[in-house]
This record gives C-alpha cells, sequence and structure tokens, in this order.
C-alpha cells in the first residue's frame, strides 16, 4: 500500500533543496568546512512507521534499481 503524501512529498522535497542550495551560498566558517554536495529526508509515521516522504538531492529516479544493482566491478 502507498503511504506517501504528495503535499508533504512536495515539502520535503522543496525545503531540501532551498536548503542545500543555501548551504552552498553561505561563504561562512561552518559551510567552509562541511560542504553540501547531496542531501535526504525520510519521514516517518510514528504511528505506524509507514513512509510518509522520501526526497534525495540532487534528485536521481529509483526506477533505475528495480532490476536490482550489478555486483561485477
Amino acid at each position: 500500500m502507498l503511504t506517501i503524501d504528495t503535499r508533504v512529498q512536495r515539502v520535503a522535497e522543496q525545503a531540501l533543496e532551498t536548503g542545500l542550495l543555501n548551504a552552498r551560498r553561505d561563504t561562512g566558517e561552518f559551510n567552509a568546512t562541511r560542504p553540501a554536495p547531496a542531501g535526504s529526508v525520510v519521514v516517518l509515521d510514528v504511528t505506524d512507521g509507514s513512509v510518509v516522504a522520501m526526497a534525495s538531492y540532487p534528485y536521481f529516479d529509483p526506477n533505475e534499481f528495480v532490476g536490482g544493482i550489478s555486483t561485477d566491478l
């Protein structure tokens, strides 16, 4: 059963992108030692553990992993 809340999903994606882009523009001491190349968000429902939203930035298409991940080097 799909448990993603589209409204929360949209907010999570926007907040993550905005936060990382703002962190990248910050030239302060904190950002100089901790760059912000990427991030992710997972929002769970505390009552049942279901996934309400999940996002990553930069974005990748999870469908690329549907067939599995090769173990070949």
